[in-house]
């Protein structure tokens, strides 16, 4: 995935499609010196984390499981099968964005606690093919 495709990404989670804008602020996330603590903390965690690798899906298999009601994502290259959490994600439907087979760890590290890492145990189904 590009830099300008992740650009895009970020300004899909800051301002969903449905809600209407706010006031302007000039603060970023990436001005904030804790919350960038917190995604290495979590980048640190969840690259060593790892599915089992009782099954290996290829980037083609992910990407047919792309909508709201079969949707499986990657984040460092674990399979996850996120369906059952789509319409309880507190991001909404941006989660949708994840679909298609990328790699989304650092997208997922930007807007996730690193506790979060905890929970991939339950929505893992496999890993990607090397």
């Amino acid at each position: 995935m590009s830099n300008a495709e992740l650009g895009n990404m970020y300004s899909k989670f800051r301002k969903p499609k449905n809600q209407s804008t706010g006031p302007t602020t000039t603060h970023s996330w990436r001005d904030n010196a804790s919350y960038n603590e917190g995604t290495r903390d979590f980048l640190a965690s969840a690259k060593h984390y790892q599915c089992p690798p009782s099954r290996l899906y290829t980037r083609a298999e992910v990407a047919l499981h792309n909508r709201s009601d079969d949707l499986w994502v990657v984040i460092f290259g674990n399979v996850l099968d996120v369906t059952s959490f789509v319409k309880r994600h507190p991001g909404g439907s941006v989660l949708l964005d994840g679909a298609g087979g990328h790699e989304m760890g650092t997208v997922f590290a930007q807007f996730h606690h690193p506790s979060t890492v905890g929970l991939f145990a339950s929505f893992c189904i496999g890993r990607i093919v090397p």
